[in-house]
C-alpha cells in the first residue's frame, strides 16, 4: 500500500477560502455511516463547480494520471465524531485537508498486515491512497475547531 503526501498542496490563502466555503456558503447535513455509528457532517460539491475542476486537474498534474472525479464532499468532524474503519468506493481517494491547525484529526490507514500508519491534518496537504484499504478520520480533540478534509472519490 502506498499513501501519497503532499505538503503544501495549495496556499494558505486558498485553505482558507475553501475552509469558509465549506463553513458559511454551503449546506450541511449531519448523517450517521451506512453502519449507523460515527456522525458528523458534510457538504456536497458538484464536480462540475470550477474549484473543483481547479483541483482535480492539479492532483492529476501532481499523479501524473488522468483521474475521473465521481464524487466531490467536505467531511467535517468535531471533537468526539471519530470516523469508523470503512473501504472507499473508487480506485483513489485524495483526501485535501482544509481545517485550522488542531489537535488531533488523524487519518488513518491499515496496510496488508494491518499495521497502521497515522497521518496528521496538516492544512493544505493532499493525502492519496488507495480506497480499498480500511481508513478513518479521527477528530479533532480542540474543542470547537473542526477537522475537515476535502474527499475526492477517483477512478483510473
Amino acid at each position: 500500500m502506498n499513501v501519497t503526501v503532499i505538503d503544501n498542496f495549495v496556499s494558505a490563502e486558498f485553505v482558507q477560502g475553501l475552509r469558509a466555503t465549506i463553513l458559511l456558503d454551503r449546506k450541511h447535513t449531519f448523517s450517521m455511516t451506512s453502519n449507523g455509528t460515527a456522525p458528523f457532517y458534510s457538504v456536497d460539491f458538484q464536480v462540475q463547480e470550477p474549484i473543483v475542476q481547479k483541483l482535480v486537474n492539479q492532483i492529476n498534474s501532481s499523479a501524473g494520471k488522468n483521474y475521473e472525479v465521481k464524487r466531490v464532499y467536505a467531511n467535517i468532524q468535531y471533537s468526539g465524531m471519530d470516523g469508523t474503519w470503512h473501504t472507499d468506493d473508487g480506485d483513489v481517494t485524495a483526501l485535501l485537508f482544509v481545517n485550522d491547525n488542531l489537535e488531533g484529526g488523524e487519518f488513518e490507514i491499515r496496510n496488508t498486515s494491518q499495521d497502521i500508519e497515522r497521518i496528521s491534518p496538516t492544512p493544505g496537504r493532499l493525502i492519496m491512497f488507495e480506497g480499498k484499504y480500511l481508513h478513518r478520520g479521527l477528530s479533532s480533540s480542540t474543542l470547537g475547531i473542526p477537522r475537515i478534509s476535502l474527499a475526492f472519490k477517483l477512478w483510473q
